[in-house]
């Protein structure tokens, strides 16, 4: 088992006149941690997760960033065959980022209408290969044979004075595919 917390929490920072910059600080805080059991010689799990939190300022907002993403790896190579090098890998994401307030005390025209922008995006998939080795004599089949499938769920909401409307809207995205790539090498290497 492996872990790791990282923590920064810096003031605005002075540019080359020796000013303060205004709205440059940040509270950043970021972790991971990951595991591998060995469940033969032959098979391994592997799970981690990586986990970001951030307070800023940038498009004239206050903003919260938070992610937390996880992934389980199996792998299984049995010694006896070369046909069989199986990997299946798994995700999941769930990624929010929130504008707070506005960072400006000045009246603004047209007035700032993001306050309360929030989009969440949860994202799910995974994909399985498997190479296969032929030796024939002096010739060698490499094949490589899988599949995968992702999605994302977008939802938004664009601010607390328009929640449905705006420059963000809420959606789904899937992609997957098959996959098969074959080499025949003959007497090189």
């Amino acid at each position: 088992f492996v872990g790791a917390i990282s923590g920064r929490d810096p003031d605005n920072y002075k540019n080359g006149s020796g000013q303060t910059v205004p709205f440059t600080s940040q509270d950043l805080k970021s972790g991971l941690a990951k595991t591998e059991i060995m469940i033969t010689d032959e098979q391994k799990l592997k799970f981690g997760g990586v986990f970001y939190r951030n307070d800023f300022v940038s498009n004239s907002y206050y903003q919260t960033l938070e992610s937390d993403i996880f992934t389980a790896n199996y792998h299984y190579r049995p010694k006896q065959t070369d046909l069989i090098n199986l990997r299946v890998n798994a995700a999941y994401s769930d990624v929010t980022m929130k504008y707070t307030a506005p960072y400006t005390l000045a009246p603004v025209f047209p007035p700032l209408t993001s306050a309360g922008r929030n989009v969440n995006d949860l994202g799910r998939g995974f994909d399985i290969s498997n190479v296969s080795i032929v030796k024939l004599g002096r010739a060698v089949w490499r094949s490589e044979n899988g599949l995968e499938y992702f999605h994302d769920d977008v939802s938004t909401i664009n601010s607390t004075r328009q929640p449905g409307f705006g420059v963000n809207p809420s959606g789904k995205s899937s992609i997957g595919g098959l996959f098969s790539q074959n080499t025949l090498s003959i007497g090189m290497f």
